[in-house]
């Protein structure tokens, strides 16, 4: 069973109306409606999640921080109405504008400078410290406590599960996938030297604490969330966060206010932009949208829809970014668990398919039996190629060529042959590709064999070679 799973991830409000530039009102505003313009359209996002940085910080133009925090709960309330989302799906993680400096005492700080940012025994010490939340844990959270009251305030009662820490771990069922998300406190350290790479975030407790949570709940796709990336924090703690970001599906964080995705080991991670930036400023505004596709409980595919603010048009539109998401949107590929789970649970007949192409060995020859609409059937045979464009030709030559259909973009999609099988991966094309009646997003996904595709109103019949006809005339050059 195919099943979808989005949400909405965006950060960095800074929330102060006496701080902001005039353009806030008008960009905040905007944004509210292109979330909710960008949701009709996508589809209705299932969670959204924040991470970090809704106040601008402690007493700043005459607005304490309180009255800042209230701001931007107020700001989410109507998100959440806009889009129709109860308040237990919407998660938040505190970013460092959302401590309070002015309870940061000088002894503090004088810990902080007696740890070594390289000895695992300073991580170690950090680690005890937080899992023991005695009075001196206390001492140093004490800056978020500001933070703290206003998700009480505010009815967020579901993100104090560990009140004493401020960090959560949560598993939710949407549309019967089990959703982990795990939400760090990753600003308790931040005070007046705050620098990269000079952060303490007790990444080897938080994330194992969180993580055992989600495993006690058999989560099926895992999220966490924090304000900063690793870098910012100290070596001994950057190596271990670094490491146990591979433990999860996602991993979620702002702070530098550049939008940006990249896999890290078997993880996506996602950076959100500033939701508000002062348009004289170099940073764009922007946000994002993940929407993922799951197929009997594993992800096969995924698309990342990038927003950015336009000064220019003073609305939201899609972030293009060159060789990475030039029509605004990031592709996500989660084949290989999926194909695990053909190979150890998938049915008798997905599992002898997979068999037999695996058992093949370079040069697979692919047989594809084209059905035109109104059009003779042809035969073309791949002859060892690894890879194949489908398309119409004019400018530039195409493989397949599946003129005189219109209805087929020129090129539309490219099978590529890796680790022992077929790949379909649809090129931009105007009306998509069906795998076996079902869409294909951005990326690639397997081509198992006795599969069909549709391309305009052109249907493809996939063979292996060993099991087609011998009958047929070839197309192949």
């Amino acid at each position: 069973m195919t099943v979808e799973l989005s949400w909405i991830h965006f950060s960095d409000l800074h929330l102060n109306k006496n701080k902001h530039g005039w353009d806030s009102h008008h960009i905040l505003r905007t944004l509210l409606e292109d979330m909710e313009t960008l949701s009709n359209r996508i589809g209705k996002p299932d969670l959204i999640f924040f991470t970090g940085d809704l106040a601008y910080g402690h007493q700043v133009a005459g607005l304490s921080i309180d009255d800042q925090f209230d701001q931007a709960f107020q700001f989410f309330d109507q998100i959440q109405q806009r889009l129709r989302l109860p308040k237990h799906h919407f998660f938040i993680v505190p970013g460092n504008h959302d401590v309070n400096r002015e309870e940061r005492l000088s002894t503090h700080q004088a810990w902080f400078d007696s740890l070594s940012p390289t000895e695992e025994s300073s991580t170690f010490k950090v680690a005890e410290l937080i899992s023991r939340a005695g009075r001196d844990w206390q001492d140093l959270r004490k800056p978020l406590s500001n933070y703290q009251a206003a998700l009480r305030r505010f009815g967020y009662d579901h993100l104090l599960q560990d009140a004493e820490r401020l960090c959560y771990g949560h598993t939710l069922e949407i549309q019967g996938i089990r959703v982990g998300v795990a939400g760090l406190n990753g600003v308790w350290s931040c005070g007046p030297l705050e620098t990269r790479g000079n952060l303490r975030l007790g990444a080897d407790w938080q994330t194992r604490y969180l993580r055992d949570r989600l495993t006690t709940d058999e989560a099926q796709v895992t999220l966490l969330l924090n304000h900063h990336p690793p870098g910012w924090y100290a070596e001994a703690d950057s190596r271990v966060l670094e490491r146990r970001i591979g433990q999860f599906d996602f991993f979620l964080h702002g702070h530098e206010h550049d939008a940006w995705v990249h896999p890290y080991q078997q993880t996506y991670c996602i950076a959100a932009g500033a939701a508000y930036s002062r348009t004289d400023k170099q940073k764009q505004s922007g946000y994002n949208l993940t929407k993922l596709e799951m197929r009997d409980g594993y992800l096969v595919a995924g698309r990342v829809f990038l927003r950015t603010y336009d000064p220019r048009g003073e609305g939201w539109v899609k972030q293009v970014i060159a060789r990475t998401a030039e029509d605004g949107v990031f592709p996500l590929i989660f084949n290989q668990p999926y194909l695990y789970h053909l190979e150890t649970s998938g049915s008798k007949l997905e599992r002898e398919k997979l068999a037999r192409s695996r058992e093949l060995r370079d040069p697979l020859d692919l047989v594809i039996i084209i059905e035109p609409r109104k059009q003779p059937i042809r035969e073309f045979i791949s002859k060892g190629r690894s890879e194949l464009v489908i398309g119409r030709f004019k400018d530039e030559p195409v493989d397949i060529d599946l003129t005189p259909d219109l209805l087929v973009s020129r090129p539309h999609a490219r099978l590529t042959y890796d680790l022992g099988l077929w790949w379909i991966e649809d090129l931009g094309s105007k009306r998509g590709v069906l795998l076996d009646d079902r869409p294909i997003h951005q990326g690639r996904q397997v081509v198992l064999p006795d599969i069909s595709l549709v391309l305009g109103q052109t249907t493809l019949k996939l063979l292996y070679k060993p099991n087609a006809p011998a009958t047929g005339a070839s197309l192949e050059p």
